[in-house]
């Protein structure tokens, strides 16, 4: 029985009581040193108070419940499968007060945890799903994708904190947004940041073995009026090809220099580049993601693949606008191809030692070096 039932039948039971009390008293059978009429008639009207309040709480127990939720509780960052911390938390319970959440386990009402993983990556895509209309539609999806952007943020937001479990309503017109991998998306006017696939993308080409910083997708970023600090992006492995056909993927600059480290893809095919960059307030940047080839693949499997790289994300503390995923050109992978070598030594006319000279010496030669390629 659960804890409702009891309550309903605790108060039930006071009622009949207190019933049969005033009834008693109604009746006239009274003990000696019994009171007036008067103290008799003011006992039983504040015995049906009594019954009045008892039966109110009765009518609310059958109408009232909690779904855990922290009423009024504001999802500030955006979140994804492998995250932690207490808005995962939160998360879990708007789900399982939306009904899209797991019916037993870690995650289910009751037993909701502060880590995101597969099985709260599929609740938030039920969720996207059944708010299509107002999470989905506006960026140009029509699948929910699991990861809690600035359009899912904004529904849970709007329901404070709980998860209605009714009818949405009908939603306003949105403003026009970029088309996945070659749309535009007009500057931001407040602090945000627009992400949108840049206009011009990488050239196709192979993909050979031990090949570095091939482009596979550009992605313009644009300020509104304030400084956006970008920590990191987060990409995806798509297209018709297998994670082990990359050794790492990286982040270059618009001169084509690497940001930070190589880095390599999890379990979900992902990985956030997380070089911080920042986007002056009104301007743009467009950051190309890359990827480096493996240096052997001995059975030839790979040879054929149609590898692409999709931007799925991005940490920041701005308020982010624009179509994800964002998808540049698809690159064929290639084993045929061998990537020609260069050894590096000391030039023949290199000092070769400390030396020292008078000031005013001219076309002295300080170092040299020597580049001489492979063969093949």
């Amino acid at each position: 029985m659960t804890s409702k039932s009891k309550t309903k039948k605790f108060v039930a039971v006071m009622v009949s009581g207190l019933v049969a009390v005033s009834m008693f008293a109604a009746v006239g059978v009274t003990p000696a040193g019994a009171a007036t009429v008067e103290e008799l008639t003011a006992q039983i009207n504040s015995l049906l108070a009594t019954i009045a309040s008892l039966q109110s709480q009765v009518a609310t127990a059958g109408t009232s419940s909690s779904s855990g939720v922290s009423a009024g509780y504001t999802f500030t960052r955006s979140l994804k499968q492998g995250d932690t911390g207490a808005d995962v938390m939160e998360l879990q319970k708007a789900l399982n007060a939306a009904g899209v959440g797991p019916t037993s386990g870690a995650g289910s009402p009751g037993n909701e945890t502060s880590y995101f993983g597969a099985v709260t990556k599929a609740g938030v895509i039920k969720f996207q799903n059944k708010y299509a209309a107002e999470i989905l539609a506006p960026v140009g999806l029509s699948a929910g994708t699991g990861y809690v952007g600035a359009s899912t943020r904004a529904k849970l937001n709007s329901m404070g904190g709980v998860a209605s479990t009714g009818t949405t309503g009908t939603t306003g017109t949105t403003g026009t947004t970029g088309t996945t991998g070659t749309g535009t998306v007009t500057t931001p006017s407040g602090s945000g940041l627009t992400v949108r696939a840049a206009a011009q993308q990488p050239a196709v080409q192979l993909f050979p073995l031990s090949a570095a910083r091939v482009p596979f997708t550009k992605v313009t970023f644009t300020a509104g009026s304030s400084d956006v600090t970008v920590n990191g992006l987060v990409v995806e492995r798509t297209g018709q090809s297998v994670d082990a056909v990359f050794d790492g993927l990286v982040a270059l600059d618009e001169n084509g220099m690497q940001m930070g480290l190589a880095k390599t893809l999890n379990s979900q095919h992902q990985t956030t580049l997380t070089e911080p960059f920042v986007v002056k307030a009104g301007q743009s940047r467009t950051i190309t993601i890359g990827g480096n080839r493996v240096s052997a693949n001995s059975d030839g499997s790979h040879a054929g693949m149609v590898a692409t790289l999709s931007v799925v994300g991005v940490n920041t503390s701005a308020t982010v606008s624009g179509s994800f995923p964002i998808t540049g050109t698809a690159q064929t992978v290639n084993n045929g191809l061998t990537i020609g070598s260069v050894t590096v030594n000391r030039g023949s006319i290199d000092p070769g030692s400390s030396v020292t000279k008078e000031v005013g010496v001219t076309a002295y030669t300080f170092s040299a070096i020597r580049l001489t390629a492979g063969f093949g």
